[in-house]
């Protein structure tokens, strides 16, 4: 489809065409691939909508995006889809876009769900760096606007290692993360969609991440306080990447249920079937 100001946004469409509409923001890097198994889509009710975020898969580029610059691009996927009012749900890095869906669109969403989310980095009260990895305290710390040519010069030879093998691109990754994360990785249901959607994402380029990862280091640009919708969280007790604070902060700032899980950035791709009933749920 094509946004009011020329860009183009793919998207894809997963589960019953007469499910309750669920848009579907992945992680970062990550891409429109589908999170869960189709059987579980029929099974729930669920059609989800996902799409690939400026710059990732097969989606224009927008340096210098912000997360709340989502707003031109949810009207043009509900439009292409036929759909008015929808929820939405987010993975990790995704998590932010679906508050800001959620946030944004408020008259149209009727309620968000986020796995191993982030609370916003300027979060009064939050110590945002508490149990964070290195890697992830580093990239919370460059919220300066980089050189893009020579930043995407330097992420070019990761690029290629994850094109080369995303699943062991994704195991490098995990090193740092707790035991739990490095076991949930063995299962398919986790690595592979995990692992496809990195590799579409960096295809062409490292844009989608690079713009990303620079989105997630400054304000949001809307307040998550205000949401009005119910919303679902589900966070592992030893994530490191995105800290339990973090979803502790979110559940105390507006109508959200937190569902706390034994495990660590991952657990809440088991809990992913659990995570769309309640979606579906609200949606009657």
């Amino acid at each position: 489809m094509t946004t009011p100001d020329g860009r183009t946004v793919r998207a894809a469409s997963f589960g019953p065409r007469d499910g309750v509409p669920v848009v579907w923001n992945h992680g970062n890097p990550g891409a429109r691939v589908r999170p869960v198994a189709e059987s579980v889509l029929e099974d729930v009710g669920i059609r989800l909508i996902a799409y690939d975020r400026p710059g990732g898969g097969k989606s224009t580029p927008r340096p210098g995006r912000h997360v709340a610059d989502l707003k031109d691009d949810i009207p043009a996927i509900a439009g292409a889809f036929g759909i008015e009012r929808f929820g939405t749900a987010g993975i990790s890095g995704g998590g932010a876009f679906a508050l800001g869906t959620a946030a944004l669109f408020p008259g149209q969403v009727f309620a968000a769900v986020v796995l191993s989310g982030a609370a916003p980095i300027d979060a009064e009260g939050l110590d945002f760096r508490e149990g964070m990895s290195e890697t992830n305290v580093r990239a919370a710390d460059d919220q300066v606007e980089p050189d893009r040519a020579a930043t995407l010069a330097e992420m070019e030879p990761i690029r290629q290692a994850i094109l080369a093998d995303p699943q062991q691109a994704l195991l490098g990754f995990a090193e740092e993360f707790p035991q739990s994360d490095r076991d949930a990785l063995a299962s398919p249901e986790i690595m592979v969609p995990i692992a496809t959607g990195m590799a579409e994402c960096l295809r062409a380029s490292a844009e989608g991440w690079l713009d990303d990862s620079i989105a997630f280091a400054r304000p949001w640009g809307f307040d998550v306080r205000a949401i009005s919708a119910p919303v679902g969280i589900w966070q592992g007790l030893d994530d490191t990447a995105t800290p339990i604070g973090h979803a502790r902060w979110l559940a105390a700032g507006f109508r959200a249920e937190l569902y706390e899980l034994e495990g660590g950035h991952y657990a809440p791709y088991l809990a992913f079937p659990t995570a769309l009933r309640w979606l579906a749920a609200k949606a009657a």
